[in-house]
């Protein structure tokens, strides 16, 4: 077999050939994605978390007051608010020497520098704008500080509800514009949307024009069938999904009110956020998720409750309409946040509470990480690490040949090309 066979395996490294080879490129892949999906300016190699299960999302266990915590971040950054009376959650994570990361939100001490232009309503994790101006939120835990600054904008007191991206995350969070109903295709009962609210004039379009207009009543905005449909007060395919007495019931109805208009040269999503970008957690564990959205104006705005959230495995991580995720049984897997054509991304992993020790440097696994031939291997070991994943033995150089050959060329090695490879130098051999 040509040399050059071999050489091709050294790009992954020999020791990605084991019983788990698998297993290894996948962790490879999943640990170069980092987390980047989630927002711009993250760290592509972010370091090792962990949850403890709380009481409360972002409670703090016995555990993790005796930790010494050496540094402290408060996310989101940039915060600006459009004026007084708008809001933002936010999270306080807390890293150890070691790099593991906790979540102490609930547990840390927070106050605002100016209480008169920002708000902190510590047992919800919220800040409130209270009126124009700047102000920094700051944080602290076991001597560890960290702070924010927030801007307040100067907008009328009473807001006009814009159809993006206010009425468009109503119709994302309570499910009308995905496949499997008004999103699809095909649409439903002639009413058709826009996958996730990609294409907000032809919702628009939709809803206010086709059939003659007949889903709103701009006299008489109770009565559009926009709002009695999904509130059940009218047969509806769907069911009852809009309560009138709900939030989002009362969105609908105001921009009814305020004359249903696209207002297409106004703010639009430039992209969404969310936090934290990953995050270990421990069985039984809860986590709270914050998302914000990038607007086009250059403020922000909490869209924590007015995303769809879905997870690639249930049994693993489930997710909740508001943003907690529940740990599962032990694996990995993403969650996304869509609304208005934009998705975000956390990566979640779940470890049995024994393991969390590992995961955090103490003990040892039960066989000692591999030296990396490669940046592909740190990688790989330094994923497994997290997890508490032990590295597999080295495969033999028998195994390690037949495998070469399957994945490259589709074949056994014959007789003298096993011998040839074999009787190469020992040292040498797999990389060349």
């Amino acid at each position: 077999m040509p040399r050059a066979c071999f050489g091709w395996l050294s790009l992954a490294g020999p020791r990605l050939w084991g019983r788990a080879a698998c297993l290894a490129a996948a962790l490879a892949l999943w640990a170069l994605g980092g987390g980047a999906a989630a927002g711009a300016g993250r760290d592509p190699k972010p370091p090792r978390t962990r949850q403890e299960p709380a009481p409360s999302p972002g409670g703090a266990s016995g555990r993790l007051a005796r930790a010494a915590h050496t540094s402290l971040r408060i996310d989101p950054q940039g915060i600006s608010l459009p004026s007084p009376g708008a809001s933002q959650a936010y999270i306080v994570t807390a890293a150890d020497r070691t790099g593991l990361e906790t979540d102490v939100t609930a547990a840390c001490a927070v106050r605002s520098s100016d209480p008169a232009v920002v708000e902190i309503d510590r047992e919800r994790g919220r800040i409130f704008a209270k009126a124009p101006g700047r102000a920094r939120i700051l944080v602290s835990f076991e001597g560890a500080r960290a702070g924010s600054q927030v801007t307040v904008g100067n907008r009328p007191a009473e807001l006009q509800v814009r159809f993006s991206p206010d009425v468009v995350s109503v119709l994302t969070i309570k499910g009308c514009n995905g496949s499997g109903c008004h999103g699809s295709p095909a649409g439903q009962s002639g009413f058709k949307l826009s996958l996730f609210g990609y294409n907000v004039e032809a919702d628009h379009e939709m809803i206010v024009k086709q059939q003659g207009g007949r889903r709103i009543d701009v006299a008489r905005p109770g009565e559009s069938l926009l709002l009695k449909k999904p509130a059940f007060q009218i047969p509806h395919g769907g069911g009852r999904v809009l309560p009138p007495d709900s939030e989002e019931y009362e969105t609908l109805l105001s921009w009814l009110k305020q004359g249903a208009r696209l207002d297409s040269g106004g703010v639009r999503l430039n992209r969404l956020e969310m936090y934290p970008g990953e995050r270990i957690l421990t069985a039984g564990a809860r986590q709270r998720l914050v998302v914000i959205g990038r607007l086009s104006d250059g403020t922000t705005r909490d869209m924590s409750r007015s995303v769809r959230y879905s997870t690639g495995d249930e049994a693993v991580a489930g997710v909740s309409a508001d943003g907690t995720v529940a740990a599962g049984r032990r694996g990995l897997t993403a969650v996304l946040a869509r609304a208005m054509g934009q998705v975000a991304a956390t990566q979640i992993g779940v470890i049995p509470a024994r393991s969390a020790g590992l995961a955090a440097g103490e003990g040892s696994l039960p066989e000692p990480d591999p030296e990396p031939n490669n940046v592909i291997d740190e990688l790989v070991f330094a994923k497994q690490r997290r997890l508490s994943v032990a590295a597999f033995p080295l495969s033999s150089d028998r195994e390690f040949a037949r495998r070469v050959f399957l994945d490259v060329v589709g074949r056994l090695p014959e007789p003298g090309e096993l011998r040839e490879f074999l009787s190469g130098p020992g040292a040498g051999r797999r990389p060349r």
